[in-house]
Protein backbone atom coordinates (compact mmCIF):
# COMPACT_ATOMS: atom_id res chain seq x y z
CA UNK A 1 0.00 0.00 0.00
CA UNK A 2 2.79 2.44 0.81
CA UNK A 3 4.29 2.06 -2.67
CA UNK A 4 0.95 2.41 -4.43
CA UNK A 5 0.18 5.90 -3.06
CA UNK A 6 3.51 7.50 -4.19
CA UNK A 7 3.22 5.71 -7.54
CA UNK A 8 -0.35 6.95 -8.00
CA UNK A 9 0.75 10.49 -7.08
CA UNK A 10 3.61 10.34 -9.60
CA UNK A 11 1.34 9.04 -12.38
CA UNK A 12 -1.27 11.74 -11.64
CA UNK A 13 1.44 14.42 -11.77
CA UNK A 14 2.69 13.20 -15.15
CA UNK A 15 -0.85 13.10 -16.58
CA UNK A 16 -1.62 16.63 -15.31
CA UNK A 17 1.64 17.95 -16.74
CA UNK A 18 0.92 16.33 -20.11
CA UNK A 19 -2.58 17.81 -20.19
CA UNK A 20 -1.28 21.27 -19.33
CA UNK A 21 1.08 21.11 -22.31
CA UNK A 22 -1.80 20.47 -24.71
CA UNK A 23 -3.92 23.52 -23.96
CA UNK A 24 -6.33 24.83 -26.58
CA UNK A 25 -4.20 25.29 -29.67
CA UNK A 26 -0.91 25.90 -27.88
CA UNK A 27 2.30 24.64 -29.45
CA UNK A 28 0.64 22.64 -32.20
CA UNK A 29 2.45 20.94 -35.03
CA UNK A 30 6.08 20.92 -36.04
CA UNK A 31 8.92 23.01 -34.59
CA UNK A 32 9.61 26.45 -36.04
CA UNK A 33 12.67 26.21 -38.32
CA UNK A 34 15.54 28.34 -36.94
CA UNK A 35 16.03 29.88 -40.41
CA UNK A 36 12.39 31.07 -40.64
CA UNK A 37 11.93 34.82 -41.14
CA UNK A 38 10.35 36.42 -38.06
CA UNK A 39 8.53 39.67 -37.45
CA UNK A 40 7.06 41.09 -34.25
CA UNK A 41 3.73 42.90 -34.58
CA UNK A 42 2.57 44.90 -31.55
CA UNK A 43 -0.14 46.79 -33.44
CA UNK A 44 -3.86 46.12 -33.87
CA UNK A 45 -3.39 45.13 -37.56
CA UNK A 46 -0.71 42.67 -38.65
CA UNK A 47 0.03 41.69 -42.26
CA UNK A 48 1.61 38.64 -43.86
CA UNK A 49 2.52 38.64 -47.57
CA UNK A 50 2.29 35.29 -49.34
CA UNK A 51 4.44 35.19 -52.47
CA UNK A 52 4.49 32.42 -55.07
CA UNK A 53 8.06 31.12 -55.50
CA UNK A 54 7.19 28.58 -58.19
CA UNK A 55 4.14 26.70 -59.38
CA UNK A 56 2.16 26.16 -56.13
CA UNK A 57 5.19 26.84 -53.90
CA UNK A 58 4.74 29.77 -51.50
CA UNK A 59 6.74 31.85 -49.04
CA UNK A 60 5.12 33.89 -46.28
CA UNK A 61 6.84 37.10 -45.19
CA UNK A 62 7.21 36.75 -42.32
CA UNK A 63 7.17 32.97 -42.00
CA UNK A 64 6.69 33.46 -38.25
CA UNK A 65 4.47 36.32 -37.08
CA UNK A 66 5.21 37.05 -33.41
CA UNK A 67 2.35 38.97 -31.79
CA UNK A 68 4.51 39.69 -28.74
CA UNK A 69 2.02 38.56 -26.12
CA UNK A 70 -0.85 40.76 -25.00
CA UNK A 71 0.38 44.33 -24.51
CA UNK A 72 -3.18 45.59 -23.95
CA UNK A 73 -4.43 44.27 -27.30
CA UNK A 74 -6.14 40.91 -26.70
CA UNK A 75 -7.70 40.88 -30.18
CA UNK A 76 -5.60 41.43 -33.29
CA UNK A 77 -6.46 41.40 -36.97
CA UNK A 78 -4.12 39.39 -39.18
CA UNK A 79 -4.40 39.87 -42.94
CA UNK A 80 -2.70 37.53 -45.40
CA UNK A 81 -2.24 38.87 -48.94
CA UNK A 82 -1.19 36.78 -51.94
CA UNK A 83 1.09 38.94 -54.09
CA UNK A 84 0.16 37.34 -57.42
CA UNK A 85 -3.31 37.44 -59.02
CA UNK A 86 -2.76 33.99 -60.56
CA UNK A 87 -3.53 32.54 -57.09
CA UNK A 88 -6.30 33.06 -54.53
CA UNK A 89 -7.42 31.69 -51.19
CA UNK A 90 -9.74 28.69 -51.27
CA UNK A 91 -13.44 29.40 -50.91
CA UNK A 92 -14.49 25.78 -51.53
CA UNK A 93 -16.71 24.07 -49.01
CA UNK A 94 -14.66 21.57 -47.02
CA UNK A 95 -11.34 23.27 -47.83
CA UNK A 96 -11.05 26.36 -45.64
CA UNK A 97 -8.67 29.13 -46.67
CA UNK A 98 -7.15 28.91 -43.19
CA UNK A 99 -6.81 25.52 -41.51
CA UNK A 100 -6.34 26.24 -37.78
CA UNK A 101 -4.54 22.93 -37.11
CA UNK A 102 -6.28 22.47 -33.75
CA UNK A 103 -6.14 26.15 -32.72
CA UNK A 104 -9.59 27.29 -33.84
CA UNK A 105 -10.12 29.09 -30.53
CA UNK A 106 -7.11 31.26 -31.37
CA UNK A 107 -7.80 31.86 -35.07
CA UNK A 108 -11.50 32.72 -34.72
CA UNK A 109 -13.52 32.91 -37.96
CA UNK A 110 -11.28 33.59 -40.99
CA UNK A 111 -12.80 35.41 -43.97
CA UNK A 112 -11.68 35.63 -47.60
CA UNK A 113 -12.34 39.08 -49.10
CA UNK A 114 -15.15 38.39 -51.63
CA UNK A 115 -13.98 41.27 -53.86
CA UNK A 116 -10.31 40.33 -53.78
CA UNK A 117 -9.76 36.63 -53.14
CA UNK A 118 -6.04 37.25 -52.64
CA UNK A 119 -6.88 38.64 -49.15
CA UNK A 120 -7.74 36.62 -46.07
CA UNK A 121 -8.21 38.04 -42.60
CA UNK A 122 -9.18 36.94 -39.12
CA UNK A 123 -9.33 38.34 -35.61
CA UNK A 124 -7.13 36.33 -33.25
CA UNK A 125 -7.47 36.11 -29.50
CA UNK A 126 -4.06 36.75 -27.91
CA UNK A 127 -4.12 35.51 -24.33
CA UNK A 128 -1.28 33.05 -23.79
CA UNK A 129 2.11 34.63 -24.59
CA UNK A 130 4.72 32.50 -26.34
CA UNK A 131 2.25 29.87 -27.56
CA UNK A 132 3.06 28.68 -31.08
CA UNK A 133 0.24 28.10 -33.56
CA UNK A 134 0.89 26.28 -36.82
CA UNK A 135 -1.78 26.86 -39.42
CA UNK A 136 -2.36 25.93 -43.02
CA UNK A 137 -3.20 28.20 -45.93
CA UNK A 138 -5.22 26.62 -48.72
CA UNK A 139 -4.46 28.38 -51.99
CA UNK A 140 -5.76 27.59 -55.45
CA UNK A 141 -4.74 28.69 -58.91
CA UNK A 142 -7.21 31.31 -60.12
CA UNK A 143 -9.82 29.28 -62.01
CA UNK A 144 -7.63 26.24 -61.50
CA UNK A 145 -6.71 23.35 -59.22
CA UNK A 146 -5.78 23.61 -55.54
CA UNK A 147 -2.19 23.73 -54.36
CA UNK A 148 -0.76 21.73 -51.47
CA UNK A 149 -1.55 23.33 -48.10
CA UNK A 150 1.15 25.81 -47.00
CA UNK A 151 2.02 25.88 -43.27
CA UNK A 152 3.56 29.01 -41.64
CA UNK A 153 3.34 29.99 -37.92
CA UNK A 154 1.93 32.60 -35.54
CA UNK A 155 3.33 33.10 -32.04
CA UNK A 156 1.18 34.88 -29.44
Amino acid sequence: MRIEKPLLTAITSVVLLACSQTSMGADTGRPVPPSASRQVCHTQDCTVEVSPQADCVFLAKPEVLDLGGNPGLPHRKITWTITNTNFEFSTSAGTPALDPKGASGFFGKPHVNPKKKQELFTIVNVNSPASKHEYGLNIVKTNGPPCKEYDPFVIE
